[in-house]
């Protein structure tokens, strides 16, 4: 038997459910909505949700620092201010209930004295399933400058 018979043999006596089921489209749908529901919610300032969308051990790479839930709620935008988000979604692969994704982020923002600004953020994130809830437990943030 050669090396090669012998590892097809080895593979297929394990039962199919060890072997991780990779579907980059299988609720690649779902995934984006509790991303986009992440931000929406985060925007509204709504307290009382933003955890429920966040996994225990949730974590919030951004400007280069860890932040924790706390820190998140306390970085919300002011009541008054605006913002609206565009999402370009470069992946996102579902493997069990475990997803991964990374996208672009461009926000146009308006503070609560009227200010506008833009921004652009390159983000990944990982999300867990949980009794068929997607919850976000990483995302890592990255702003992009604009060009000079």
């Amino acid at each position: 038997m050669n090396r090669r018979s012998l590892v097809i043999g080895i593979a297929a006596s394990f039962p199919a459910p060890l072997i991780a089921q990779r579907s980059p489209s299988s609720g690649a749908g779902d995934v984006q909505t509790a991303i986009r529901n992440y931000y929406d919610v985060w925007q509204a300032r709504d307290v009382s949700r933003y955890p429920t969308l966040l996994t225990e051990d949730y974590m919030l790479l951004e400007h280069g620092e860890r932040m924790t839930v706390e820190d998140d709620l306390r970085m919300m935008p002011k009541p008054g201010s605006q913002r609206s988000n565009v999402f370009d979604f470069r992946a996102v692969e579902v493997v069990g209930d475990v997803a991964y994704a990374h996208w672009f982020l461009e926000s146009r923002m308006t503070d609560e004295k009227g200010v506008l600004s833009e921004r652009r953020w390159l983000e990944s994130g990982v999300l867990r399933r949980s009794k068929r809830v997607w919850k976000i437990a990483l995302v890592h943030s990255t702003r992009i400058d604009k060009k000079q």
